[in-house]
């Protein structure tokens, strides 16, 4: 049984301390930060029998290998070609069957454990089951139809985006099947500690237009329109110049939006010779497995797939994406995202890269962005929040608002306000003001109300009553802003995050009305 890092032990007796009053327990962690690593050690510590339940056949073929490179030997449940493939490749790799229908631990596809009758032995046997990928699992769906027939196992739910596009939670109470949810170490963290590669984000500009393209009842876009809105932007030859311009000759795992889009990228870069491959879904699994060989050996520099290599894909070789298929999926960005960033033993120095040519990240933010998870289902409001991510006009790099302001951190560049008496082009960075104008950021505003002339006692009241509510109100505004600010040391840093939050630079936010204070100061306490 593989050691496992601090972190990855101390959540794995988190685990152990929730099912104690959980039936099913969601543990969160970024991709490669060891979810699998964990619960294979959770599965060699179960004296009983165990189902890890997956929903494609690609995943029952990857949990298989998972387990055979733990030394754990098991039963699989799925169609018989994929057994037979996975039985192969197992001899072929370890040099020795690890299938066996006898053991406690099985590996099994939904789609097939959902068509068992339910007196199956294995549904009353099983005392754990668990799923990578638990994004999937909501109710009302052969996942709810499996997991329901476990009626004597805990559960163990495992993701890195608790999220669904369609915004149903996971929780028990919303959508889902989960009962409490453990998050673990930030993506920003595994980076720190090197467990995974740092990237770097380009954005060429592209005349993509999305304004009119429908989106679906799961939250994303409408495919035909989607697909309309790609071919009319012509992104193709976009493509090629700047994988030649920011990545020649790496690995490069490129997705795009069908399996037509696939092959007609490759075909453009095997025509400007640059060898690629286009494989999808319908692509035989062999055929599939064989393109990957061939990127990691050198042989090919691009992959273009569609819906391939997202979910549970290991490619420590892979040194790019290049993303050709716009998504509103933050699940569906991540996974795709974080493909090159498994650390490559053979090249420690290793940077990924990502290439965006669609927009993705000015929808769902850098990598390492830490979010704000919940079980519930995600309200779908509108919000004055803006943009965290700047494309730097010289050399088209991604970066943080919020950490590097107006300076890329990559080629040092400075994008110029074209006016800088306007704090909104800076970011409401107040750095240029004086000490006294910060120190007024979060003062008091003693300004007296004004009162006309010749004013009646009944209108000065009522002036004065007005500014005294106002007053009342900026206070609490005030209040509001200084818990938000408590952890935060970084006094410009923390003014470029509240005006790209909240709309609104924290000066200007002192000179409000008392409705407007009311409701900023609400949007800062949700």
């Amino acid at each position: 049984m593989i050691k496992l890092y601090d972190y990855q032990e101390d959540l794995k007796q988190k685990v152990y301390f929730a099912w104690a009053s959980h039936a099913n327990v969601l543990l969160v962690l970024p991709c490669r930060a060891g979810k699998t690593v964990i619960f294979t050690n959770i599965i060699a510590e179960t004296p009983g029998v165990t189902c890890i339940l997956v929903h494609r056949a690609e995943l029952v073929y990857q949990a298989s290998m998972t387990l055979c490179k733990h030394g754990i030997r098991h039963n699989i449940i799925s169609s018989k070609s994929t057994i037979k493939r996975i039985i192969a490749d197992q001899i072929k790799r370890f040099g020795t069957c690890f299938y066996n229908p006898s053991v406690k631990d099985t590996v099994a596809s939904v789609q097939t454990l959902v068509n068992l009758p339910a007196d199956n032995p294995i549904f009353h046997r099983c005392n754990l089951w668990i799923t990578d990928e638990c994004h999937h699992l909501i109710a009302k769906t052969a996942w709810e139809t499996c997991v329901s027939r476990f009626v004597n196992a805990k559960g163990l739910g495992v993701t890195a985006t608790p999220c669904r596009s369609d915004g149903k939670g996971l929780g028990r109470a919303s959508h889902g099947l989960m009962d409490v949810m453990i998050e673990g170490i930030t993506a920003a963290e595994l980076i720190e500690r090197k467990f995974i590669a740092p990237y770097r984000i380009y954005c060429p500009h592209n005349t993509l237009d999305l304004s009119h393209v429908a989106i679906g009842s799961d939250g994303d876009y409408q495919f035909k329109a989607l697909k309309g809105a790609l071919d009319n932007a012509k992104i193709t030859g976009s493509i090629i110049e700047h994988y030649k311009k920011i990545i020649p000759g790496k690995k490069a795992l490129a997705f795009t939006v069908d399996v037509e889009s696939a092959e007609q990228l490759a075909n453009e870069f095997n025509d400007n010779g640059i060898r690629a491959l286009a494989v999808s879904g319908t692509t035989n699994p062999s055929v599939r497995a064989d393109a990957l060989v061939q990127l990691e050996r050198g042989e090919i520099s691009v992959v273009c797939n569609c819906e391939l290599f997202g979910e549970g894909t290991d490619l420590p070789a892979i040194d790019a994406v290049i993303m050709a298929r716009p998504t509103k999926s933050y699940g569906l960005y991540y996974q795709q995202v974080f493909r090159p960033m498994s650390r490559n033993p053979d090249n420690p120095d290793k940077i990924a890269y990502i290439i965006d040519h669609v927009g993705n990240v000015y929808e769902h933010g850098l990598p390492d962005t830490q979010r704000q998870w919940s079980l519930a289902a995600r309200e779908r409001r509108s919000s004055t929040k803006q943009s965290m991510i700047r494309i730097c006009a010289e050399c088209s790099a991604a970066y943080s608002r919020v950490e590097h302001g107006l300076i890329c951190p990559y080629c040092g560049y400075i994008k110029i306000p074209t006016q800088r008496s306007n704090i909104e082009n800076v970011d409401g960075d107040l750095m240029e003001l004086s000490p006294s104008t910060l120190e007024l950021m979060l003062g008091k505003t003693n300004i007296q109300p004004r009162i006309p002339y010749n004013a009646t006692d009944i209108i000065k009241n009522s002036i004065r009553k007005r500014h005294c509510e106002r007053m009342h109100a900026l206070e609490d505004l005030k209040e509001a802003i200084a818990i938000w600010a408590t952890d935060k040391t970084d006094i410009p840093r923390a003014q470029r995050e509240f005006y790209l939050t909240f709309g609104i630079d924290v000066l200007t936010a002192q000179s409000l009305t008392r409705r407007d204070a009311d409701a900023l100061k609400n949007r800062i306490n949700l």
